[in-house]
């Protein structure tokens, strides 16, 4: 592709973050040529948008240890898009250690979580438009914040620095503490709780980050103030084959029209946040929005097949075999498809949309997906003692964006 093709496609990436001709983005035009080439030209004709995410990053995309459902801002956006853009969401495994390589492997289309602009990975492939401003800032005990807010405080023998390995707080870690104990730990989940336990130190990641661990309130603080470093950009990294990237950008800019990314972000930092959900209302209700993600792709094969929305033959059949205290959640359940659905639907009609492109099976594949969530649901009913939580101790759901109502039916049986 030719530099001004390229910079025609990009565009409304760079003019909607106000970035047009930015140095970081245009300068590396012409290095991503051999990376897209990876890219098959059959990809710009796919029905399966392929998100990649470290997943272990609140509140952008962390997963959750309990029952492995993803959640976060990012994850919200993702659906959204996949849902404006007519494709199946796929979610592919990736770390911050193997992201460029996943990238020149052609192994996913757009890249989510907390991802930093930075020129390696702006040579590769070109971002969205900017979706937050943060900084390097350090995570310590509450009560030390003092002890390390400067770099000189920090970057002495005496201290423990401990950073999780492959990504941008590595390279700044490394940089700047030359002279500091510097430990690599594996994994960037558990990485705080050696701060916790009193084995490291300090931590620099970003202060959003930092936020977010403060807010938990046990026993870790950002330190903000003064010690703000090296100024971010983070937006999604589009390695999806130039036909693809015009159509993203506007379908991310339709969902920022609806709610910008700083009031989206804002919610789920308030969010409760742990490596593995305690909770077991918390753990219904990621399942719940995991089971309303694959009511989603249930919507995409009734339309197709011009299939009722309403199935009160299979309602019944679910309904009959539940206990008593389960019946009225399961209701709830069935009750908030029905609304995703009837949203989607109206979406759909709205916007004069045709069939999809090789929708999943029904019955081979989206119930017995669903059925498998029922019984973990259950499982889980067996074990909570029925006492209900404020919407705020639950969070919100990333597919609330899609049907408020449905969220709202969801998760009527756990709330107050």
């Amino acid at each position: 592709m030719k530099p001004a093709a390229c910079a025609a496609i990009l565009g409304p990436w760079l003019l909607g973050a106000g970035l047009a001709g930015a140095p970081l983005i245009a300068s590396a035009a012409a290095g991503r040529h051999d990376a897209a080439q990876v890219q098959s030209e059959a990809a710009a004709a796919r029905s399966v948008l392929r998100v990649a995410a470290p997943a272990d990053y609140a509140p952008y995309a962390l997963k959750d240890a309990s029952t492995g459902v993803l959640r976060g801002v990012d994850v919200e956006l993702a659906r959204e898009l996949a849902v404006d853009l007519g494709q199946s969401l796929e979610w592919i495994a990736t770390s911050w250690s193997t992201l460029q390589e996943d990238a020149r492997g052609g192994r996913f289309d757009i890249a989510v979580g907390g991802v930093s602009i930075t020129p390696a990975r702006a040579a590769l492939f070109p971002f969205s438009r900017t979706l937050q401003r943060d900084y390097k800032s350090p995570v310590v005990r509450c009560g030390e914040q003092t002890r390390f807010d400067t770099l000189r405080e920090i970057n002495t023998s005496g201290t423990r620095v401990i950073v999780n390995p492959g990504g941008t707080n590595e390279r700044f870690a490394r940089r700047r503490f030359a002279q500091a104990q510097l430990r690599v730990h594996d994994d960037n989940v558990t990485v705080f709780d050696q701060i916790r336990a009193g084995q490291a130190d300090v931590m620099v990641t970003d202060l959003t980050e930092g936020r977010v661990l403060q807010a938990r309130n046990d026993g870790l603080c950002a330190v903000g103030g003064r010690a703000r470093w090296e100024p971010m950009r983070k937006a999604w990294w589009i390695a999806a084959p130039a036909p693809q990237r015009a159509s993203m950008s506007a379908a991310l800019e339709r969902a920022l029209r609806r709610e910008s990314y700083a009031q989206r972000l804002q919610r789920w930092i308030a969010a409760p946040w742990a490596v593995a959900s305690p909770d077991i209302p918390l753990q219904l209700a990621l399942l719940a929005d995991e089971r309303l993600a694959l009511v989603v792709e249930v919507a995409r094969w009734k339309w197709n097949h011009e299939a009722p929305i309403e199935d009160l033959a299979r309602e019944r059949v679910l309904l009959d075999g539940m206990p008593g205290a389960a019946r009225g959640y399961f209701a709830a359940q069935i009750e908030a498809a029905k609304q995703l659905q009837r949203d989607l639907f109206a979406r759909w009609q709205a916007a004069g949309a045709g069939r999809f492109a090789q929708v999943q099976d029904l019955n081979g594949v989206l119930r017995p997906g669903i059925d498998e969530l029922n019984s973990r649901m259950l499982a889980l009913l067996a074990r909570w003692d029925g006492q209900r939580r404020d919407r705020a101790q639950i969070g919100p759901l990333t597919t609330q964006t899609l049907s408020a109502g449905a969220a709202d039916l969801a998760l009527g049986p756990l709330t107050q």
